[in-house]
């Protein structure tokens, strides 16, 4: 096959907090991504990329922001018959082995790796196909190994024959793991196109005595044996073949990576004023060392090569998931306090050179054709007109009328004395959900997650998606460190990827939280399955560390457990219980009771369960999961999920004060219908909606507003998707 005419690079995600440096590269048979963070599938899925041509992923360092998207796209191309091979450092493979336990209900699911080795100087490409070819370049942050432990040896004078090659890979990790640490060796990939073959000129083949039904050989780049013993050669009939633009993706964290990339002879042959054939340089680097003297005089060497930045000081931070942040904005006409609007453009950008530019969502830059060679910001995202959006949705006139019959009396508080029951709700209690669909992200709503703030110094979080630190910052903006260290507990009901994706970027983002606040650090109880208890311990020890207080589910299933007094003293729940629900081996729902009197009930993954609805009885709020749509009952039990009606059944049954619905199907990407039973008693939770405890009923009044919204809103949507240009 020959090499494309067309390639182009195009940004998946900068430092916008909900997405991470990651590039796509665009031939016409393939693509080729540099790096995935989470959010990376939601990305591609909201500005409709396509993934399903990916087979190779290029890793430029093995840490979660680079790494954490790679589990949920594996398992989405798994499901429909594909894959791709991974390269990066050497400690992948320790990534995917700690994987493991949430993979193992794949059973035939395996992700390829390419291990980089980092104590080796790498001479031969990592990868060489018909589109391109690409070295690596290896930086590990110590100029010298560290020879500090007696223990170490050489891998040859520490092996047997007998060994397999997993064996005699894991014992070679362990020798270069004790001489620098895992998560600080990176890669920088040097990317060179293949040559992409010149037009054919028949008229030039004929004057030579060839056939017309031999031209396809010759333009097919093969030699031509005349009858007469003559060669043709293609040159003899071709233009010459295009040039072979060279692209470097850099991974540079300190200055000591820095220094052992001056010192590389791969990239020492592109730092000359000759090297006409190197396009672009994108820098992953922190700009406290992008903005050194050392480092800026050594990028001037490329003298020919435009540069993209990424970094937290230059990059833009639009919002990046604009269907939703719109949907928001038509909620929030009728109701500005409970729907939050995220927050874009956080910062001012620092200023860069002329031939410096920023990274930003969708940027391109057109590798060929040759005269095309230049960044393209024509797909880059604009800030959002909220305002414009509410005003046009106060003057539908249905949504209109609906407002006009809103009393002031409606917009009283719900507090449990009016109906005389007497708990009093503090005015810091209160749900923000953060993800609201199953299985896999969509374009209005995320995997699951929802922060239960018990007061202003302590919040649980329930669930931890995929995404979910970056829908933390979209809603919280400056404001987040602040939660980030508020949170105390992180339950995760089971072990299906879309309940836990998230919680290694929220436990490393809140450990920064603490630094940045001058705080000690207090680690946050992981409340898991023990069948989750492998792959966190596993990723912090062989893969990047974090620190975090484990407690299984299972020690807290029984009425009277033993870290009853633990939840009381830091959570203010005077009961706290995991409940076992029917949906996979180790899930589980939660109750908790307050010592302020109100009760939480939250169901996970379940069919209807008469052990949770006995443990949550008279509870003041229930969240229960309602996947499919009553006329889907069949799906529901073969899934073992719950429909609308069941799940506010078990909430009737409950005797629960209130009802909230939530982890709905991508069948329903808005909003799923409303039954009868549902409109007196049921709120629906969308994506970073924001219900106190005590004004529970003002959401569930809001509920025929907003699917009227929704409907009259449906075919602008609609419209917006299809005059989306796709890019395939």
């Amino acid at each position: 096959m020959a090499a494309s005419g067309r390639v182009h690079l195009q940004v998946l995600g900068t430092c916008t907090g909900d997405t991470f440096p990651s590039i796509m590269l665009f031939t016409d048979s393939k693509r080729y991504v540099f790096n995935c963070g989470e959010g990376v599938q939601r990305f591609c899925n909201e500005h409709r990329m396509r993934l399903t041509k990916t087979r190779h992923l290029f890793l430029t360092r093995a840490t979660w922001n680079r790494i954490g998207g790679i589990p949920g796209l594996g398992l989405t191309l798994r499901d429909i018959g594909l894959g791709f091979q991974i390269h990066g450092p050497e400690s992948i493979i320790d990534f995917v082995d700690a994987m493991q336990p949430f993979l193992m209900y794949k059973k035939d699911f395996q992700f390829l790796t390419d291990p980089i080795w980092s104590d080796t100087v790498h001479v031969d490409p990592c990868h060489d196909d018909e589109e391109m070819t690409v070295w690596p370049v290896v930086a590990t942050g110590h100029l010298e190994p560290r020879d500090d432990d007696d223990s170490i040896t050489s891998l040859d004078e520490d092996s047997n024959s007998e060994e397999s090659s997993t064996e005699r890979d894991a014992k070679r990790r362990r020798i270069t793991a004790k001489r620098w640490k895992p998560w600080d060796v990176t890669v920088t990939y040097i990317c060179k196109l293949k040559p992409v073959r010149g037009k054919f000129h028949p008229e030039k083949a004929r004057a030579l005595g060839v056939k017309t039904a031999d031209f396809n050989i010759l333009a097919s780049g093969e030699t031509l044996t005349l009858e007469d013993g003559q060669k043709i050669y293609p040159e003899n009939c071709m233009d010459p073949p295009s040039p072979c633009p060279v692209f470097i993706i850099v991974e540079c964290p300190t200055e000591e990576h820095l220094l052992e990339l001056m010192d590389s002879e791969l990239l020492k042959k592109y730092n000359t004023t000759d090297a006409d054939d190197l396009k672009l340089v994108v820098h992953l680097t922190p700009h406290d060392i992008f903005s050194l003297p050392l480092y800026q005089h050594w990028i001037s060497k490329f003298d020919s090569a435009r540069h993209m930045i990424f970094n937290s000081s230059v990059c833009p931070q639009p919002v990046c998931y604009q269907r939703q942040a719109k949907l928001i904005a038509h909620f929030q006409a009728v109701d500005d306090k409970m729907f939050i609007l995220p927050k874009q453009q956080l910062f001012t950008p620092i200023q860069l050179h002329d031939n410096c530019m920023p990274a930003e969502p969708l940027l391109k830059f057109n590798l060929r054709p040759e005269k095309a060679v230049s960044f393209d910001r024509t797909a880059c995202l604009n800030d959002i007109d909220y305002d414009d959006i509410k005003n046009v949705t106060r003057e539908i006139p249905n949504v209109k009328h609906m407002m006009n019959q809103v009393t002031t009396e409606d917009h009283l508080d719900s507090r449990c004395e009016r109906d005389g029951i007497g708990i009093d709700i503090g005015p810091d209690a209160e749900l923000v959900f953060l993800g609201t669909a199953s299985m896999i992200p969509s374009k209005y709503r995320n995997v699951s997650a929802m922060l239960l703030r018990v007061n202003k110094d302590t919040s649980i979080l329930l669930d931890c998606g995929e995404g979910t630190f970056g829908q933390l910052f979209r809603c919280y903006g400056v404001q987040l460190d602040e939660i980030l260290t508020s949170i105390k507990c992180i339950f995760l009901s089971h072990f299906h990827p879309d309940h836990h994706l998230g919680i290694i970027q929220v436990l490393l983002e809140r450990e920064k939280a603490f630094q940045r606040l001058g705080e000690a650090y207090k680690p946050a109880t992981v409340l898991c399955p023990c069948s989750m208890r492998k792959w966190l311990i596993n990723y912090a020890k062989y893969c990047q560390p974090f620190r975090f207080r484990l407690i299984s589910c299972e020690e807290t299933s029984k009425v009277d457990h033993e870290w009853t007094d633990v939840f009381q003293a830091f959570l203010g729940m005077i009961e706290l219980r995991c409940v076992p629900v029917i949906h996979c081996c180790g899930a589980y729902g939660i109750t908790m009771s307050h010592r302020d009197g109100w009760k939480f009930v939250y169901s996970g993954d379940t069919r209807p369960c008469p052990a949770l609805i006995k443990a949550g009885m008279n509870a003041t709020v229930v969240v229960h999961e309602a996947t499919f749509s009553d006329h889907l009952q069949e799906n529901a039990i073969s899934c073992n999920h719950s429909t609308m009606s069941e799940a506010i059944r078990c909430g009737m049954d409950m005797k629960a004060r209130h009802i909230i619905l939530t982890h709905f199907s991508a069948r329903y990407p808005k909003m799923p219908g409303l039954s009868d039973i549902s409109r007196s008693h049921t709120a629906f939770a969308f994506d970073l909606m924001r219900i106190p405890l005590n004004q529970i009923d003002q959401a569930i009044r809001l509920v025929p507003m907003i699917d009227q919204i929704v409907k009259e809103t449906d075919s602008e949507h609609a419209a917006l998707d299809s005059n989306q240009t796709i890019m395939l």
